[in-house]
């Protein structure tokens, strides 16, 4: 009986010390609900802050703007300012001085009424100051995009015979950095343009000219269908024609990533190869959990299959931008994953656990993370010659492949993480845009203004595209 005992202890003992070690042993399984969250927050927070919610709305009622009023009237600027007419839209009045809120119920800040429009200059760069530095509100202005900061003849241009002209107006790209400013963020502009002519008083010449709405976009609303920019190309969408035209400026479109004939029990990964779980997709990011050997077997190694693509299935927009790149970061996330769910564990323990004060003897509530505590989340270690990015320039879809020189994971069931970015990219200018966003002037120069501060604006913007990843995959290999 004795013995019997001292075996019994024994075997429980060995049965406790293997259990614990056991359980120390990483899983080679993550949890899709913290990985998201992890996600989330190691990338730049989409913030939808809701004092900023309305619409700001700046009305150029300079003097040259009932013609254009007029002429675009049931075309575009009546529909636009039935929608505008919301709770929370707060208009400004835009000429001679700074901009300044106004009652646009007040007879003499009718936009309808022709005879407002007397402002004999027009100061039209203090509202896309206002405008973009409010980045997390959307705006709508309406203007001729004449530029007359002074009645002096500040500027220079030559008439139809070569002669030097003086110019109040100023016909150069004056708007770049606003565009700039709010395009490299991620936001969005859309312009809404109306075929107008003008009678122009220094020559009594006509002259061909477009009315102009711009809606500014904050990046979080780009897609919601109750965005004023969604809503503006339903109502408009079916009118466009030579009088009224419509241009998107902005990255998103190939920042934003399309997954087409996602399927949790396989997603992008290739047909011959199934995944140890389920694949979880959640915002621009999937997590697959793949058997390193099979992996390899039939992607990397099987020289009968042409598609080496290990995930496929997302895919860029190439309609505006040309000559895209792509380019990939790689890092071991196994690491990271593991603070943040120490940090979990922590945070959510019971806030009544107690221990002795050594030096006063009291009882004190035990120091746990708290609740409020912010996580700083990292991006793991960096790796090389891991994984590949493709892309398939015909039809824009992003493919991963296994580097030729990778052997396999360290340790089983290692978390990487790869993020997918646009290396260069070269924005194309769509057909009719130049014709519509800049004009002649009866006495033979142009005004360029809008076109060029718009193109040099994207332009600049393209160095940007490379700040931020398009899209993550998460990837542990057993």
């Amino acid at each position: 009986m004795k013995s019997f005992s001292v075996q019994y202890v024994f075997a429980a003992v060995f049965f406790v010390l293997s259990f614990a070690m056991s359980s120390c042993k990483k899983s080679a399984y993550y949890e899709g609900e913290l990985l998201a969250e992890l996600h989330t927050l190691s990338t730049a927070p989409q913030v939808n802050d809701k004092s900023n919610s309305g619409v700001d709305t700046y009305i150029d009622f300079s003097s040259g703007m009932y013609e254009a009023m007029y002429a675009s009237m049931d075309r575009l600027v009546g529909d636009a300012l039935t929608m505008l007419k919301q709770e929370g839209t707060t208009y400004y009045r835009v000429g001679f001085k700074a901009p300044y809120k106004i009652d646009i119920q007040a007879k003499e800040n009718i936009p309808t009424t022709i005879s407002n429009y007397q402002d004999d200059m027009s100061i039209l760069d203090e509202p896309l100051a206002m405008i973009t530095d409010n980045p997390q509100k959307e705006s709508v202005y309406i203007t001729d995009f004449e530029l007359v900061k002074s009645l002096e003849r500040l500027h220079e241009a030559k008439d139809c015979s070569g002669k030097l002209l003086k110019l109040q107006l100023n016909p150069n790209a004056w708007a770049v950095e606003y565009f700039e400013k709010w395009l490299k963020q991620g936001h969005q502009i859309d312009v809404y343009a109306s075929c107008f002519e003008r009678t122009n008083k220094a020559v009594s010449k006509s002259q061909t000219q477009h009315l102009y709405v711009l809606v500014f976009t904050p990046k979080h609303l780009i897609e919601d269908p109750k965005s004023l920019r969604m809503r503006f190309q339903e109502k408009f969408q079916s009118r466009f024609s030579n009088d009224l035209k419509y241009f998107s400026f902005g990255n998103y479109s190939i920042r934003h990533v399309a997954n087409k004939d996602f399927n949790a029990q396989q997603g992008g990964l290739h047909e011959s190869i199934a995944p140890m779980e389920d694949v979880l997709q959640f915002q621009s990011a999937q997590y697959y959990n793949i058997e390193f050997a099979s992996a390899q077997k039939y992607v990397a190694q099987d020289a009968s299959n042409s598609d080496k693509r290990l995930i496929k299935g997302i895919f860029i927009n190439q309609a505006t931008f040309k000559d895209v790149s792509l380019a990939l970061k790689v890092h071991k996330y196994t690491e990271e994953y593991g603070r943040y769910e120490e940090f979990k564990t922590g945070a959510t323990e019971a806030d009544n656990e107690t221990e002795i004060d050594p030096e006063s003897g009291d009882t004190l509530k035990k120091a746990r993370v708290s609740k409020g505590s912010r996580f700083s989340a990292g991006r793991g270690m960096p790796q090389e010659n891991v994984f590949e990015v493709v892309l398939n320039k015909s039809t824009g879809e992003i493919g991963l492949k296994i580097h030729p020189d990778f052997g396999g994971p360290e340790v089983s069931g290692e978390l990487y993480r790869v993020d997918i970015y646009v290396d260069k990219a070269r924005y194309e200018a769509p057909s009719g845009m130049a014709e519509t966003l800049q004009w002649q002037d009866a006495r033979c120069f142009m005004v360029r203004s809008l076109h060029e501060s718009l193109l040099e604006a994207m332009a600049r913007t393209e160095k940007n595209l490379n700040e931020q990843p398009i899209f993550t995959y998460y990837i542990a290999l057993k």
